[in-house]
């Protein structure tokens, strides 16, 4: 268990190191807004250009830029005075126009329009929302619930793409350091004295920042998530936080230490183990650090014969 523990510790800052790469990269290169961009393109094609232009769209980001998110209730109400200011009117059949007035009006459908017509997929779905809509507050939460399936499936293309970074990153990190899963794991079960102190490292950094996050709401996978979030509120914050990867990263068994590239690539059969042990690695921390820090908490808590239950912790601390 204690190699576990020392081994799972060595995934998580390199997962931390690895998130803070690809945050910084989707933040210049604007990962997010191109996404969500992208998204928009897909399901408006056309009318994508008139979308942007809306006040209620540009109010979210830089004029010049485009937003990276958009609520749901930005995206109904700009769809809605699209309609109203009659931009997908293009010929009789799509009066989408009187059909949303009608409904404001709470006078009921306007029977003329049928959910099948010559237009883009998007006037299609317009048209059988409102169609099968009996009030504007029908219409509207239709519409939504809509463009929340569209962004849930957006995120999920971008959290696969981010894996790729994730994967990129901790190739090149584990290839530069030497960050070796199968050395690791062999140094770890062999020396003793360094796995101790491994473990000790493991288990100070865990409580302290599980700690941090206990007054954070949400699942356990999201406090190391909210602890690297305060921990980067300030500069000082900052180069605490590096200072104590660096700190951590310093008593693991990674590195070169005087070995070159080159003397490797001469044995085939060593080659072939640094390059699995390299990709194991960064297989490892495209998991991304909330699942090994959620991981490592379970075997310390194992390892220490697990929590106090919840009501016997409270009354010890009564007493």
């Amino acid at each position: 268990m204690d190699v576990a523990i020392g081994l799972i510790f060595t995934y998580v800052l390199l997962s931390l190191i690895c998130s803070g790469i690809v945050e910084f990269s989707s933040a210049i290169f604007k990962f997010r807004a191109r996404n969500l961009q992208k998204v928009i393109e897909n399901i408006l094609g056309s009318h994508a250009k008139e979308f942007w232009k809306q006040p209620l769209i540009k109010s979210l980001s830089h004029p010049s830029k485009k937003p990276s998110y958009i609520p749901v209730e930005n995206f109904v109400e700009t769809i809605e005075n699209m309609i109203l200011s009659g931009f997908f009117d293009k010929n009789d059949k799509t009066n989408f126009k009187e059909v949303l007035k009608k409904l404001i009006e709470r006078n009921g459908k306007h029977m003329c329009i049928s959910p099948k017509t010559e237009s883009s997929g998007f006037e299609n779905t317009i048209a059988y929302f409102l169609y099968k809509s009996s009030s504007v507050e029908e219409f509207r939460r239709d519409l939504g619930k809509w463009y929340e399936n569209v962004r849930y499936r957006a995120q999920g293309w971008y959290k696969r793409r981010i894996l790729k970074w994730l994967f990129a990153f901790g190739f090149i990190l584990a290839l530069l350091g030497n960050v070796d899963t199968m050395q690791i794991t062999e140094t770890l079960y062999v020396n003793s004295i360094l796995r101790d102190s491994i473990v000790k490292q493991a288990t100070e950094f865990w409580e302290q920042h599980n700690q941090q996050g206990e007054n954070s709401t949400g699942s356990e996978k999201e406090k190391i998530a909210n602890v690297k979030l305060n921990s980067r509120q300030n500069a000082k914050g900052k180069q605490d936080f590096i200072a104590e990867l660096d700190t951590h990263l310093k008593i693991l068994p990674i590195g070169w230490h005087g070995r070159s590239f080159s003397a490797i690539t001469k044995s085939p059969l060593l080659f072939f183990e640094k390059i699995l042990g390299w990709l194991i690695t960064a297989v490892a921390v495209s998991f991304g650090a909330p699942f090994w820090f959620d991981l490592l908490g379970k075997l310390v808590n194992l390892r220490s014969t697990g929590r106090k239950p919840e009501g016997i912790k409270e009354r010890d601390e009564r007493e």
